[in-house]
């Protein structure tokens, strides 16, 4: 089974991709069959918008009470080892089919880690999330990891039931100034690769080691310099390299 993770700030565009991905991998190889999987887990996505929707609420200063950063992330990988389970079995019925699984994942550990840890419980937070990730999940398979910016925050989006996303990235605009000092024009996303770098300083050297073991090298992409179809055509070319596909 191979895969592909997409990473970003909201509204980069990583749905449009995951989409459009599916539609060129199926159509130019039909040999392929792929499945797109939203983390930190589509099975349970109900109790995950709830978390999503308290964070906002609480940070449009409408809060009734929110989750821990610590909770919210165990809930998360949760999530994702009952994914990981439901994603195996579909690969193995796949190849008894005689085709070639492929995965597209939308988000990762790495957003609890940057979201939860980084940025919600602090260093300390980065390392309890990624030790409880290390203890339950493992990854043994192909994968290539995509980092998408925009370089310009597009406004509020609906993705909070209604809430808007204003303050919430605002709050997060906010932290990471604190943390890496005045955002560029080009906003959140020019200090997507930074956040993973500080992150990743906020581990243990062994963890450290383990994590970039795990996630080796990330294509960064600014969806402002393609159009959405161009972006998903550069893509799919990566992907055909880095897994032979003909």
């Amino acid at each position: 089974m191979r895969q592909i993770i997409l990473e970003g700030a909201d509204a980069c565009g990583k749905s449009t991709l995951a989409a459009n991905l599916v539609t060129l991998v199926e159509k130019r190889h039909p040999h392929i069959q792929v499945r797109v999987v939203r983390e930190p887990g589509d099975s349970i996505k109900g109790l995950r918008d709830i978390c999503i929707r308290a964070e906002a609420l609480d940070l449009a200063g409408q809060s009734l009470g929110k989750p821990t950063p610590l909770a919210s992330a165990t809930l998360f990988i949760a999530g994702m080892v009952q994914t990981d389970k439901a994603v195996y079995k579909w690969a193995a019925e796949v190849a008894a089919r005689g085709k070639e699984a492929f995965v597209i994942r939308d988000r990762s550990i790495i957003s609890t880690l940057i979201y939860q840890g980084f940025l919600g419980a602090g260093p300390a937070g980065v390392r309890t999330i990624w030790a409880m990730y290390q203890e339950l999940l493992s990854e043994s398979f192909d994968r290539v990891y995509v980092l998408l910016g925009n370089h310009k925050h597009r406004g509020p989006s609906n993705m909070h039931s209604g809430v808007g996303q204003g303050p919430h990235i605002q709050k997060l605009y906010a932290s990471v100034q604190k943390l890496l000092g005045p955002l560029d024009a080009g906003g959140l996303d020019g200090h997507n690769l930074a956040l993973v770098r500080e992150m990743s300083k906020a581990m243990k050297r062994a963890d450290r080691v383990s994590f970039y073991q795990r996630f080796p090298d990330w294509k960064y992409i600014n969806t402002n310099e393609l159009d959405a179809a161009a972006t998903a055509e550069f893509v799919l070319l990566g992907l055909q390299k880095a897994f032979k596909w003909t």
